[in-house]
């Protein structure tokens, strides 16, 4: 789930402070299970040539939101899927009750395969790293389109690397700091300090992206760049 607006970075109770799950090794097993089709791969191939991102951590990191997604998170994405198909005046009465159901606006919902929530979206429209239609609707189909998704996990770990580095801290070497930082947002509750280290999440996830390049090389799969690639935004 990404969360870069502030007061979402109270983490679901179910994974307090972006922690693994119980038994990482079962997780790291599970992880190896999820496969990508060859449009998917192609999405994730574009993204990183986009943004300078590894395509095997952003397949990583859509692997890992993957496996961690339960029933409450599959309701939730029925229900939006639903209201995205509808005309808009009973499309805005489902939100309304998705978001009494839940006890939260829908914007609060992390969605679609990279989980994320609309005011993450809206923060790197405005920061320049995605085109963000201006509609809530609009904003609902973008999260909830599958290959799109790929292009919001680089579009974020580039802005977190970016981040960093203009705090004076270079993690773009470092994905299994990326990995940790894109359940918690840019920085997670300590800010940009000197020694960043991973949670047990983003080493799981730095473990399956090297994993995935052992076992059949994706193009432009080294680190992230140390320099943010010239992002064009669009589309």
């Amino acid at each position: 789930m990404v969360t870069l607006t502030p007061e979402s970075l109270l983490t679901r109770r179910d994974l307090p402070g972006g922690q693994p799950p119980a038994r990482p090794r079962t997780h790291a097993a599970r992880l190896r299970h999820v496969r990508f089709t060859p449009t998917d791969k192609r999405a994730i191939r574009n993204a990183a040539a986009r943004y300078g991102v590894d395509a095997a951590l952003i397949a990583a990191v859509l692997a890992d939101e993957q496996v961690r997604l339960d029933g409450y998170d599959h309701l939730q994405h029925g229900l939006l899927r639903l209201t995205v198909s509808l005309p808009e005046r009973p499309a805005a009465a489902l939100r309304r009750l998705a978001g009494w159901l839940a006890g939260r606006p829908v914007e609060t919902f992390s969605l679609g395969r990279a989980q994320m929530k609309v005011g993450t979206l809206r923060r790197l429209g405005a920061l320049g790293y995605l085109e963000v239609p201006p509609d809530l609707p609009a904003q609902l189909r973008r999260l909830l389109d599958p290959l799109a998704a790929p292009r919001l996990v680089a579009a974020c770990l580039r802005a977190t690397a970016d981040h960093w580095a203009g705090a004076g801290v270079p993690i773009a070497h470092r994905p299994e700091i990326l990995a940790a930082l894109y359940s918690l947002g840019f920085t997670g509750r300590r800010g940009v300090h000197p020694h960043p280290r991973a949670n047990e999440r983003g080493l799981l996830i730095a473990e399956h992206a090297a994993w995935l390049r052992a076992r059949s090389p994706w193009p432009g799969s080294t680190t992230a760049t140390e320099q943010p690639a010239h992002v064009a935004v669009g589309g």
